[in-house]
């Protein structure tokens, strides 16, 4: 799967790289709203993508995210290019090891069984996330209210 997500990177990649030398504002605005609708049916319609497919998807779009944040944030920062580079990493650095930490943190208080069995999350939308997160864990809580009564 990782190596799946790999390629998908590269293609992800080379389109942002072709629609940004086109019209950068429609790219962005393209994929805000293509990303934002897949995590949304992700979330929604469980089983709708298998792993492959979220895998690809994810891929293509995680890459794609990545260039066009950084064409965006050099474009803001014309005096400043290098900065705004590295700075780009900082941050999207920063944004894995907060999504890896928020999963770690997660994962103990979801229900495995429902987890599997009923919804299939895919995507990094921390809002989403948190919003799963609270909606399993009040489950839980009824679940366990209901069984010590």
């Amino acid at each position: 799967m990782l190596l799946l997500f790999g390629g998908a990177g590269i293609l992800g990649n080379w389109l942002a790289g072709i629609a940004l030398s086109r019209n950068a504002l429609l790219t962005l605005r393209v994929f805000l709203f293509s990303w934002s609708s897949y995590i949304f049916l992700a979330f929604t319609s469980a089983g709708l993508f298998s792993s492959w497919q979220a895998s690809s998807v994810s891929g293509v779009c995680t890459t794609a995210g990545f260039l066009i944040g950084q064409t965006r944030s050099t474009s803001e920062a014309p005096e400043a290019p290098e900065l705004a580079a590295s700075l780009m990493v900082s941050f999207g650095n920063a944004g894995v090891t907060a999504g890896t930490l928020l999963a770690g943190l997660s994962s103990p208080i979801m229900d495995p069984a429902y987890h599997l069995d009923e919804h299939r999350p895919v995507g990094d939308s921390p809002g989403i996330s948190s919003i799963v997160v609270k909606k399993r864990a009040a489950r839980t809580a009824s679940l366990e209210m209901e069984s010590a009564a």
